[in-house]
């Protein structure tokens, strides 16, 4: 008889994990609390728009067509994708505005108009990025890192310098670009990845190769079809899914998890359990002291990535000068990293714990009406407004209302027009809210920063170090944090599993 695996969760990580599990013989039930697929990539619709909650950046179209290719079909099986051009545009200090190339040739004439000499050494630059990435992938994203050990391998050792992997991204950026323009436009992925540029490794500037060799990319009918699609490959693999049934105990016997009980009072017989809940809330809520993988203190000395402040706003008009991703970098760059990670520290030292709302901060729009018709009204407009702020922040209406007006400010002065009589659907999203339907810790949106001793063996385990059947995908373990690579995750996790139980 096939093994029974429960998946708790369907974020990226727990449908990537449930396929490959599904496809190599085990049984597999996904058990999801909320009502839909996705897990972050949820979506909200309300007269006549629609909005991607969470992710609205689809990159590495590569890995996603490397994970539906292991399922003998193509992305465009499920969904259909549009690559932007120009890949976003940025509204900088004294009313600067670009429009980003979205491959490495415009994009080298693109940093020669802005600094001379910047052509040259931007075309280097990029090349040393798709050098990382493409090592990257193929010797640490998809592989088990148990123990620092795991890092002695003649590649990676015979690489060390290309990689840079003891210098800070800021590092590598200041030393080749004296554009503050260019240096943000190089450094703002680092926001992502849980860090700003001097606290993050230089071996990530890859993720300049993602953008500028791999471009931007929009999802026709947003991240929704994306979920969609996924948990359309699960069920044709054999996958159940069980949706609005929270995972509240595991029941534990002779150092193994024999079944999940569920708050609808459902029990669940398992084999292999895999969670791709927030990992702290598993370990401090369903496990308890004597099957932790870490403690709280652990937990609280974590470098947990950006929160972030988000507002959905349905306008019954067209807006101009937006493209479908836009960023406002007219703040103090530095002003609003400290706000979220602190003053101080880099890759081998932490900074402090100064966290705070920030007063003026950097914007990003999106905007997809631009590229996707379904989403709003045939003359309106759809925005998702991010404002990255640090996790575990108080977080009330007020201040949400402040920043609110803030980015009104911002916005009817970059496109020229009154937006706030305009506006027919308002929502926002902050801590409390991730906090409440993902019990995300502290509230963050990313999980933990990609810093350096956060990175590859030095990531929480996916595997339970008490339980021998209980395992662990998502961007808190390997190997890191965003879409895709909560993706890899669960081929990583589930690679695991197969080898254990073949």
């Amino acid at each position: 008889m096939s093994k029974k695996a429960i998946v708790i969760g369907s974020g990226f990580g727990g449908m990537s994990a449930a396929t490959y599990l599904a496809k190599a013989g085990f049984e597999v039930t996904i058990l999801e609390k909320n009502s839909w697929v996705g897990g972050r990539a949820q979506s909200w619709s309300k007269d006549g728009f629609r909005f991607d909650m969470g992710p609205s950046w689809y990159l590495l179209p590569d890995q996603f067509d490397r994970y539906f290719a292991d399922f003998g079909h193509k992305t465009s099986d499920f969904y259909q994708l549009t690559k932007l051009s120009p890949s976003y545009k940025i509204f900088h200090l004294d009313n600067q505005v670009v429009e980003v190339p979205n491959n490495p040739q415009e994009a080298e004439k693109f940093f020669e108009s802005i600094e001379v000499g910047a052509g040259d050494k931007f075309k280097k630059y990029i090349d040393n990025a798709e050098f990382k990435y493409y090592f990257a992938i193929n010797k640490f994203v998809y592989r088990q890192f148990d123990s620092i050990l795991d890092f002695a391998n003649i590649d990676i050792i015979k690489s060390i310098f290309q990689l840079n992997i003891f210098s800070s991204l800021e590092n590598i950026i200041y030393k080749n670009f004296k554009s503050p323009l260019l240096r943000k436009i190089l450094g703002y992925p680092a926001v992502f990845l849980g860090g700003f540029p001097n606290r993050i490794p230089a071996v990530y500037s890859l993720l300049n190769w993602v953008d500028f060799g791999l471009g931007a990319w929009y999802p026709q009918g947003g991240f929704q079809a994306v979920s969609k699609g996924f948990e359309k490959l699960a069920v044709e693999q054999g996958v159940k899914f069980e949706l609005d049934d929270e995972v509240v105990k595991l029941n534990i016997e002779s150092g193994k998890v024999v079944s999940v009980i569920t708050k609808n009072g459902l029990e669940y017989i398992a084999d292999v359990v895999v969670t791709n809940a927030d990992y702290q809330w598993v370990d401090e809520n369903l496990l308890g002291p004597e099957y932790q993988n870490y403690d709280s203190k652990k937990w609280d000395s974590r470098y947990l990535a950006a929160s972030c402040l988000n507002y959905y706003i349905g306008l019954d008009v067209k807006i101009k000068n937006l493209l479908p991703h836009t960023f406002i970098f007219d703040g103090d760059w530095d002003a609003h990293g400290d706000s979220i990670y602190g003053k101080g520290g880099g890759i081998f030292t932490k900074s402090d714990n100064t966290r705070s709302w920030p007063k003026k901060p950097l914007i990003y729009i999106h905007t997809p009406s631009k590229v996707d018709k379904e989403v709003a009204p045939e003359n309106g407009e759809a925005l998702f407004v991010l404002v990255p702020i640090a996790s575990g922040l108080e977080d009330t209406p007020e201040k949400r209302k402040e920043i609110f007006e803030f980015v009104l400010e911002k916005l009817e002065k970059y496109t020229g027009q009154n937006i706030r009589d305009h506006i027919k659907v308002y929502r926002d999203y902050c801590i409390k809210d991730f906090q409440n339907e993902y019990h995300a810790y502290k509230g963050n949106a990313f999980g933990l920063g990609q810093t350096l001793f956060q990175t590859a063996s030095f990531r929480p385990k996916n595997y339970s170090k008490k339980l021998s059947n209980l395992f662990f995908s998502g961007q808190y373990t390997l190997p890191g944090t965003g879409t895709a690579m909560s993706m890899i995750s669960g081929k990583v996790t589930a690679d695991r599993i197969i080898k254990k139980y073949k």
